[in-house]
């Protein structure tokens, strides 16, 4: 039978997937810090304090999360750690010299922020900067499941060799076992990407269920898949589709919730609307940016950003409240409904992390309300974990896939993007020879170069440089990751620029060389 839930009981799995990509720079107050910072205050923390309330009041839920290497490596690292409490003391300080402006219409935001800002300070010193206690303490009362991801987020059917992809994938799973200690049974592949060979490598690792976009499944062979079903993958990984319409009633900025007037607007910032004052209290703040203060609401999709009318928290919260109600009576309607899906299948929401916070700034309220009136209405949030013990009844195939525009890669394989992959595998190709070889002496050491090579695959860059947006950015760390993975395959120069990042990359290496070269499976540690 497929992955059910039980007849006449309303349902819905969610996943989050947390990621940003390595932004540790020697000098602080860069761009890429503010995208960490800016998530630590509006999402992670957040969405933690709301579940660990949520917890502690007894009201079930059960949510399902991966955090991938590269930001579990930016949480656990000290420096970062000390700049982050520097980026709240900063806005504190702007914050405050914008409430003496004395505005009424802001003065709602004003308190907002405040509370924000205060629970950011007050959850990451209880937690002694460890924000990864917090998840693994939900994880311990069952409240969380925890899926593992690729090594540095890479978009996995685009790489050339399965060697890569398997390291990807074990180098993903090993450092999530060091930082949480347990392994993980389910696994989200980056930009949700599906290709041939993936199942393969994850089955490889010991993983038993995955998440799939449902194009990829019903394009899949052979066809026939009830819609909404789980499939089981020829090796026996089992394929949970991702519900496009009902994720995109969360994930849409124009035709879903986050689009509603009432909500806080993304781009009218206090960084741009007066970048002199920002930079008089800022440090390191030395051209017009975001700052995380904001005090207009969207209004309306036609409305010019000058004319954007103030930010009522309170209005925004009602708000959220209706659409929790909507999103969960979506869900009772499609388990009524015959035509909306198999029966008894259940329903996967998946979506980034980041959305609930940053991009959508009401968004863990909106998951609060959903938890709550879930509660209340009856309706189970399912484990994935469990529904994958059932054993699906058709094993498919998928088709190559993935989320995001056109749904098969288009955002990362495009003409503006494209000129990245062939130095990409060449490198690749020639990095996976010598994994694969015999060894020879005097060769240089491989982890640092594979290192290097494993940054440099990021979708990160691409996504980034198709978006236009800190498309130099991501160019430069692409070409230094490039310039320093071929340097080091190349020189032999034993010094090695990160060596703090992922302890377990020799060990995995050193795994995956001797099962490559005697050509049997040797099990994972």
């Amino acid at each position: 039978m497929g992955a059910r839930r039980p007849a006449h009981t309303p349902g819905f799995a969610l996943h989050l997937h947390a990621h940003l990509p390595y932004v540790r720079h020697r000098d602080a107050g860069t761009l890429g810090e503010d995208w960490l910072f800016e998530a630590l205050v509006e999402c992670y923390v957040p969405l933690l304090a709301s579940w660990k309330h949520l917890a502690d009041e007894g009201i079930p839920f059960h949510i399902h999360l991966s955090m991938t290497p590269p930001l579990l490596a930016m949480l656990e690292d000290p420096v970062l750690g000390v700049r982050f409490e520097k980026y709240i003391a900063d806005r504190f300080s702007l914050l405050e010299d914008e409430a003496n402006r004395g505005v009424p219409e802001i003065a709602e935001a004003i308190t907002l922020y405040r509370r924000r800002l205060t629970l950011a300070r007050r959850v990451w010193e209880g937690a002694e900067g460890e924000i990864t206690r917090l998840v693994s303490e939900l994880t311990a009362s069952g409240h969380l499941t925890l899926l593992a991801s690729a090594a540095t987020h890479a978009l996995l059917p685009v790489l050339a060799t399965d060697e890569m992809r398997r390291l990807q994938i074990a180098l993903g799973i090993a450092e999530h076992v060091r930082v949480f200690g347990e392994r993980p049974a389910g696994f989200w592949l980056p930009e949700c990407g599906y290709g041939a060979g993936v199942d393969a490598a994850l089955g490889g690792e010991g993983i038993r269920y995955t998440i799939l976009e449902a194009h990829g499944i019903a394009g899949g062979l052979p066809g026939g898949t009830p819609a909404g079903e789980a499939i089981s993958c020829p090796n026996g990984v089992v394929g949970f589709p991702r519900d496009g319409e009902l994720s995109g009633k969360v994930w849409n900025r124009e035709g879903g919730y986050p689009g509603d007037g009432r909500y806080r607007d993304f781009y009218r910032d206090l960084g741009y609307d007066d970048p002199d004052r920002a930079a008089r209290i800022l440090d390191g703040f030395d051209a017009p940016r975001f700052t995380g203060l904001k005090f207009h609401r969207i209004t309306d999709v036609d409305t010019p950003s000058a004319k954007k009318e103030p930010y009522s928290p309170r209005e925004a919260r009602l708000a959220t409240q209706y659409h929790a109600a909507h999103f969960l009576d979506c869900i009772k309607k499609r388990s009524a409904d015959p035509a909306a899906g198999s029966p008894g299948s259940v329903p996967l929401a998946a979506f980034d992390a980041e959305l609930f916070g940053h991009w959508w700034f009401e968004g863990p309220w909106f998951l609060e309300s959903v938890i709550r009136a879930a509660h209340l209405g009856e309706i189970e949030m399912h484990s994935l974990e469990a529904l994958g013990k059932q054993t699906p009844g058709h094993v498919v195939r998928p088709s190559p896939s993935s989320w995001g525009a056109g749904g098969y890669f288009e955002t990362w394989i495009d003409p503006a993007n494209d000129w990245m992959y062939p130095a990409l595998h060449r490198i690749e190709r020639g990095l996976a020879r010598d994994l694969r070889g015999p060894g020879r002496s005097g060769a240089p050491d491989l982890v640092p170069a594979v290192r290097e090579l494993l940054f440099a695959q990021a979708s990160d860059w691409p996504f980034l440089i198709k978006a236009g947006s800190a498309a130099e950015y991501a160019r430069s760390r692409f070409f230094d990751h490039v310039g320093e993975a071929v340097y080091l395959a190349e020189s032999g120069d034993p010094e090695d620029p990160r060596p703090f990042l992922f302890p377990e990359l020799a060990a995995v290496i050193d795994r995956l060389r001797r099962e490559w070269r005697r050509g049997t499976q040797v099990k994972s540690v």
